[in-house]
């Protein structure tokens, strides 16, 4: 169940901007999670555990271009429940900067 999806499209104000994704799962266990670029894994995004079985995860894209314009996909999963996803389109110029999603586990 997704708690509170992030936006859409995320269009950048400026090239050379500081793009951060945000992205929180809960489920028990805890889940883990990654980010992916157009379906490919990123390797540079971090998790950590925010609290009992709460895991917040971040992406950070700095020095915006237009070669990161792309879909990505917040991934959750745990062992008792299958993949959850999230995407949002990032895109170049003029509004938003930031997404922030919420993933939750039904059990």
């Amino acid at each position: 169940m997704i708690g509170k999806p992030p936006p859409s499209l995320i269009l950048v104000k400026s090239l050379q901007d500081t793009i951060s994704l945000n992205c929180t799962a809960a489920g028990s266990p805890t889940p883990t999670m990654h980010w992916e670029k157009n379906g490919i894994y990123v390797p540079h995004s971090e998790s950590k555990i925010k609290g009992i079985n709460l895991v917040k995860s971040e992406l950070v894209l700095k020095h915006f271009a237009p070669s990161q314009s792309d879909v990505y996909t917040c991934v959750a999963n745990n062992t008792l429940s299958r993949k959850i996803k999230t995407k949002t389109r990032v895109g170049k110029f003029f509004k938003t900067i930031l997404a922030c999603c919420v993933v939750c586990f039904h059990l």
